[in-house]
Parts: structure tokens; C-alpha cells; sequence
């Protein structure tokens, strides 16, 4: 009874684990998927403005624009989003172990062993025994910690970069409204 408890224990450390993971891609996404779509929207008027182009390639341009954005949110927002909430598949506990493993040198191989171990058929005294153990020692690390939200940080230029360049060329955004009304 006692050998369940530490084992649920680590499931919820690497359940805890994964939510982070998706959260972090979540974030990062959500920094790409701004920073591509205003630099993508400022190719678009860019073009516009030094083309002067036809209602049929403005619009034909807007609707482009329109996909493009829609892939990006499907790439970047949507998909982390439905790994998150388990809605499509993500991770599994050994890739997470093996994330965890190279975050934590003294991790290594007993994340995985113990994931082995516990999904063994056979559950013989002596492997309830190596079960307890290994969760035992793995209990204390913090598996929560080899993800970095922080890392996101060095996105931030990519959002950052195309709101400059906007504000930069202020009057290319007077050509916006060409694009939409025509």
C-alpha cells in the first residue's frame, strides 16, 4: 500500500511535469505565433504600399494573409493547447523521463527504470521492493524545474522586432485600410 503511494506520487510529479512542458510551449508559441504574424503583416503592407496593388490582388493578398494566420494559430496556440488538456496525444511518461533525466544528472536512468518497473506484469515482492526504492529516491527531485519558463524570454525579440518596424513605418498602416475595404 505504501509502494502506491510513493509510485502515485511520481505519476503526479510527471503529470505536473508534462502540464509545464505544454505550458511552456504555450508560451513560446503564443511569442512566435504574435512575432510571425505582425512580421507577416507587415510584409503584406509592405507589398501593398509599394505596389499599389488591384482590388483582386488585395484581396486575393488579404486571404492569403487570413490562412497563413490560421496555420500559425493552429502551429503555435492550438496544438500546445490540446496536448495540455489531453485533448490530443502528447508526451508520454518516458519521453518526459528522459527530459527530466538529462535535466537532472541524478535522474539519469532511475526515472525510466522505475516506469519499467512499475509497468511490469509480474509484481513479485522483490520488485515491489525496487519499485519502492527507486520512487523513494526520485521523490525529493523536483521534476518541475527542467522546464525554464524564463527561456521564453529570448523569443521576446520576435515580437518585439515587428512592433518596432510597425511603429517605424506608421503610414504603411494607412494602407491597411486599403487592403480590408477593397
Amino acid at each position: 500500500m505504501y509502494t502506491l503511494k510513493i509510485a502515485d506520487i511520481i505519476y503526479c510529479k510527471l503529470e505536473d511535469f508534462i502540464k509545464k512542458f505544454y505550458l511552456n510551449e504555450l508560451i513560446k508559441g503564443s511569442i512566435l505565433f504574435l512575432g510571425c504574424g505582425l512580421l507577416y503583416l507587415l510584409v503584406t503592407l509592405l507589398i501593398e504600399y509599394f505596389l499599389w496593388l488591384s482590388p483582386v490582388f488585395r484581396t486575393f493578398l488579404f486571404w492569403i494573409f487570413v490562412v497563413v494566420e490560421l496555420l500559425l494559430l493552429v502551429r503555435f496556440i492550438l496544438f500546445p493547447i490540446f496536448q495540455l488538456f489531453k485533448i490530443k496525444k502528447g508526451i508520454h511518461y518516458e519521453e518526459a523521463s528522459v527530459i527530466i533525466g538529462k535535466h537532472f544528472n541524478e535522474v539519469d536512468d532511475k526515472l525510466i527504470n522505475f516506469l519499467q518497473l512499475s509497468n511490469s506484469i509480474e509484481q513479485s515482492e522483490l520488485l515491489l521492493v525496487s519499485i519502492e526504492q527507486k520512487a523513494q529516491k526520485l521523490q525529493l527531485i523536483p521534476f518541475g524545474r527542467a522546464i525554464n519558463l524564463k527561456s521564453n524570454i529570448h523569443y521576446l525579440p520576435w515580437v518585439i522586432i515587428p512592433c518596432l518596424l510597425f511603429l517605424w513605418f506608421l503610414e504603411i498602416v494607412m494602407s491597411l485600410n486599403r487592403v480590408l475595404i477593397e
